[in-house]
């Protein structure tokens, strides 16, 4: 517990900075003199900050900084556009704190992105389609946002993707194109209570090494594709798509793979050993 030290600065020959989950408070003192600082790990404690501030004393004196991780913190204020600048960056979280911002275009400008946690805050305006440039990307959160407009179809072609959790964001809109079998890397995929359209296309089946998927409470019609039957890796076993237009019937492949599937009406499913109704 406590704060952290001013004299911290006089550490010039710091490389990392992991100080998470120590109850700490305050703010992060000015780090003018860590010129070779590559790390930020102050996660899950009651800082607090202007985001702001914090991003332009890195681009200032730490240029080179690879990690950011501020979640579950205090920090408010917007992402800057200069964010773009910190062209070294490797991961950058800032879930779970108290920002007010859009999504800026210059986060196209960080090629070397992997991760990128921005969910439960308050983030408004679109996904830029830039996003679509981090081509290095596996980690993407931007669950429980107010964020609005379509989903870019850039995102379904991050093929290095691992994790795109776009839960509870009533405002998106848009569908999952064809687009989406070519990212075989994922293992998490999450629109549940997004205001997505259309068809939940076949092409999900290819994503054999999926454990967690959740497509549940959006406007998608039509019928459950038998090509979902290879999602055996799915833990639980439940196959969450529950949506007003998604009709029977259901093919016994299904029913094979799932121990339960949900629904939001009365679906012809003769096989079905278990089946969740829409909220429950």
């Amino acid at each position: 517990s406590g704060t952290i030290p001013s004299e911290l600065n006089k550490m010039t020959a710091l490389l990392e900075l992991s100080a998470s989950s120590n109850q700490l408070t305050g703010t992060l003192p000015d780090l003018a003199g860590l010129t070779y600082l590559t790390t930020l790990e102050i996660q899950n404690n009651f800082l607090e900050g202007d985001l702001s501030r914090l991003v332009l004393n890195l681009l200032e004196h730490a240029p080179n900084i690879a990690i950011v991780s501020l979640a579950i913190n205090r920090f408010a204020g917007v992402i800057p556009t200069e964010i773009g600048d910190l062209t070294n960056l490797n991961q950058f979280y800032v879930q779970e704190n108290q920002i007010q911002s859009t999504i800026p275009t210059e986060l196209g400008r960080l090629r070397a992105l992997t991760a990128l946690g921005i969910a439960l805050n308050f983030i408004t305006g679109t996904i830029p389609f830039e996003m679509g440039l981090l081509t290095n990307m596996k980690i993407l959160h931007f669950r429980n946002t107010d964020l609005s407009g379509s989903i870019p179809q850039e995102i379904f072609q991050l093929t290095h993707l691992e994790v795109l959790d776009s839960n509870n964001n009533a405002r998106l809109v848009g569908y999952i194109p064809t687009e989406i079998g070519l990212l075989t890397n994922l293992q998490s995929l999450g629109f549940r209570l997004n205001a997505l359209t259309g068809t939940i296309p076949s092409e999900l089946g290819l994503l054999t090494k999926l454990t967690n998927l959740d497509l549940a409470m959006n406007a998608f019609h039509g019928t459950i594709s038998k090509e979902l039957a290879r999602l055996s890796n799915l833990n639980p076993s439940q196959l969450l798509v529950a949506n007003d237009g998604i009709v029977g019937p259901v093919d016994s492949s299904l029913c094979e793979t799932f121990q339960t599937i949900e629904f939001c009406q009365l679906v012809e499913c003769s096989c079905c050993r278990t089946s969740l109704r829409c909220g429950v």
